[in-house]
Parts: structure tokens; sequence; C-alpha cells
């Protein structure tokens, strides 16, 4: 517990260097702290609350407990329509009898396709205005604590669901008059979480070790977005979208009054099941891609002289510069360094390997844990790209986008780091 408290002073600390670093006046930065390190603390209890709350309320665990299993109803509701469409490459009955310690497993055809279904159940909840009612509810409490705008705080509690392109879009009218700490808020987030599309192929790759991983990935989202929060406020305090409470706020009720994204239901169903096609594709060909990459750039790396007897290779690279932030977690000697190359596959490739690094690493149920909350996150290299691209062609006009992604996803990276020591000192 020691020194996952210790882990997390000094994430909030490297949060603060990184504001006065990008500060134009190191004065002012202090400042403006001063004046509002309100929410700076607010956050800090809320982040503190709300993991104490979901990991030992008996009522929350339970309702965290039916909602994973909803979602494993999802991947199960999904099964039936693979096997329907792949026959026994899609999970149905082998014509054939399987040699030992094989398996008919296939990723893209029996766990990906979940996110077709995910994206036409989404559809259908963001046309029946039901995730933007919940977004509405609960994204009030991150304004009052955060000092933000409707907009962003509706963005954030969404994005515990929908993915990094789909959540900026409950509030696309508003994109293009943004503030610099509004976009950073939307692009660290979109480096911070995942989305209910992914976690259950991710509890399903995780469910031999551990097998409520889909708990700790649902946990994960909700606390990575007040983390995000807490840091982009850190990284900018001055209260430059202060909240009037005696005047009506700058945003229109979006549950009322913004447009729907669909014509009618059908076309929610049809442009859900689109949208979860064109994920699926995109992350079977990113996968191979990536895969295929490194495994290339590490042939070219072993053709250099060996490091204690062992061929390089990226993983081993970047685990190394992941090694000082592994020790923040407070796990065991002996697994630091395999934790720290599972990280740096999740920053290089993506978390879809990194998950599946994990499976088979035979790793202590508390590092297991612990790297779940580092790993359930879309803040890969490749990430970068994709996100600026997807919030560009909603807002072409909003410059702030790509001179902020990178500090976006440098926050996005602390507030993953900074939610892993927080559950450190709790579980």
């Amino acid at each position: 517990m020691i020194k996952s408290i210790l882990g997390y002073l000094l994430c909030i600390s490297l949060v603060i260097l990184l504001g006065i670093y990008k500060s134009n006046n190191k004065q002012q930065y202090f400042a403006d702290i001063k004046s509002n390190y309100k929410y700076i603390i607010l956050g800090i209890l809320l982040q503190i609350f709300m993991v104490l709350l979901l990991l030992k309320s008996q009522i929350v665990i339970n309702i965290i407990s039916s909602i994973s299993n909803f979602i494993f109803k999802i991947k199960d509701a999904t099964i039936e329509g693979t096997k329907f469409v792949f026959g026994y490459l899609g999970g149905g009955e082998l014509p054939f009898e399987l040699k030992p310690d094989s398996s008919a497993f296939i990723f893209a055809f029996q766990a990906l396709p979940t996110i077709i279904l995910v994206g036409a159940i989404s559809a259908i909840l963001t046309y029946t205005k039901v995730i933007q009612f919940i977004s509405k509810i609960l994204g009030s409490v991150f304004k009052y604590i955060f000092n933000i705008k409707d907009s962003i705080g509706t963005v954030s509690v969404a994005k515990i669901f929908l993915g990094q392109i789909e959540a900026p879009l409950l509030i696309k009218d508003k994109l293009s008059s943004l503030k610099q700490f509004d976009t950073l808020i939307i692009l660290a987030l979109a480096f911070s979480t995942s989305s209910a599309s992914v976690m259950p192929i991710y509890a399903d790759v995780l469910k031999n070790i551990c097998p409520n991983a889909l708990n700790h990935l649902i946990i994960s989202n909700v606390i990575n977005v007040i983390s995000t929060l807490l840091v982009c406020r850190i990284i900018i305090p001055k209260q430059e979208d202060a909240i009037n409470t005696n005047n009506l706020t700058e945003d229109i009720l979006l549950v009322n009054n913004s447009k729907k994204p669909y014509k009618h239901l059908i076309d929610a169903i049809s442009n859900g099941i689109s949208s979860g096609a064109d994920a699926w594709w995109g992350i079977v060909c990113a996968l191979i891609g990536m895969v295929a990459l490194v495994f290339f750039i590490n042939y070219l790396l072993s053709l250099l002289p060996e490091v204690n007897d062992e061929p390089l290779s990226l993983q081993r690279i970047v685990a190394l510069i992941m090694y000082p932030i592994t020790l923040l977690f407070d796990i065991k000697s002996s697994e630091i360094m395999q934790i720290s190359q599972i990280l740096g596959t999740k920053i290089v490739v993506n978390e879809t390997v990194a998950f599946f690094d994990l499976a088979k690493s035979g790793l202590s149920t508390d590092s297991i844990v612990k790297a779940i909350y580092a790993i359930n996150n879309f803040g890969n290299f490749a990430c970068i790209g994709i996100t600026a691209n997807g919030l560009l062609s909603l807002a072409p006009q909003q410059a702030f986008i790509t001179k902020t992604i990178n500090t976006a996803f440098l926050c996005g990276f602390i507030a993953t780091i900074l939610t892993t020591t927080l559950i450190g000192i709790f579980l």
C-alpha cells in the first residue's frame, strides 16, 4: 500500500511538472493552482470515493456483476450470429475431431464480431436518447466538481460506454467552438479509456486467469474518466470555463433539444451494425499490420549484437522505458519487467495484443488485476492518428486538435497510471 500511495503522489507531482512545462507563465500557473485548488481537491476526493464505492460496496459490486452478465449475454448472442454465417469457424459444431492441445477458437470470427452487436445496441440507445440522458445526469456531477461545461461533462460520462469518436458525436454541433481545455479533455479521454464494444472481447481473453475481469474493465473506465478530468484540470487550472450558477448554462439540454443522429429506429440499427462492422474490420487489419510490423522490426533488431545473451526486440526496449513507471504499481519485483513489457506492447502495438500477452503471462493475481487497469485504454500510437483524423472530420476548423493531441496522449497515459496506483491502495 505504501508504494501505491507514493506512486499516486508521484503521478500528481508529474502532472504538476507537466503543467509547469506547458505553461507560458510559471508564476501565473501557480497562482491559478492556488485560486482553483478546490477543484483539484474535490477531484481527488471523488476518485477515492468512487474507488471505495466500486470496490468495497457489495450493492455496487452486485450491480456491476449484473452488468457484466448482461454484456456476456451480448457475446453469447453474437456467437449465434457468427455460427449461422461462418459455421464452425464462428463457434459452431466442428465437422472433424481436434488434435490434442489444439484449439478451434478463431479470434476474428468468434470474439471480435461482438463489436457489431454492441454497435447496433449503442445506436439504439443513442437514438432513444438513453445514453444522452444518463450522460447528462451524471455529467452534471463532473460539471460542478471540475468546473467544466455541460457538454464536456456529457462527453465524459458517454466515454465510459462509447468509443473515442462516438462520444463526441453527442455534442457535434458544439465541437467547432470548444476552447483548448475542452479539446484537451475530449482527446485525453480518447486515450485513457476503452469502450463497451471491446470490453467483452478483453474479458473473454482473460477469463481463464481472471474470471471477474469484466468487472475490473468496467471500473477501470469509470475511474479513468475521473482521473483524466483531474489531470486536465491540473494541467490547465485557470477558470477559463467558469460556471455561473445564477444564470442559464451555456449548453442547451442535450436530452431534449439535440438533433437526432438517426432518422428512425431502423436507420439507427443499420448504421450501428455498419459502424460495428467497420470497427471489426479495422481491428482485424490493425492487428495483422501491427503484429506483422513488430515481428519484422524484431527481426531487424535481432541482427544487432545480443544484450545479456538475448536478442534485442522492440518489446525489450520499450519495457526498459516503462520499467520506472511499473515500479509505481507496487507489484512483485520478479514481475515488474514482465508487466513493463506488456505495458510497452500496449503502447507500441495496441491493448488487444497486450491482453493476449497478459493472458499467457503466468503472473500473480494481484499483478494481473493491476495490469488490467493499466492496459484497458486506447492509449497507443496508432490511435493518435485515428483519433485526430476522426475528430477533425467532425470539426475541421478546430485547430486545437492538432496542437493538443500529443499533450492529450500524455495526459491520458498519466491518468491510467494514476488510476492503477489508486486501485493498488485499496485492493
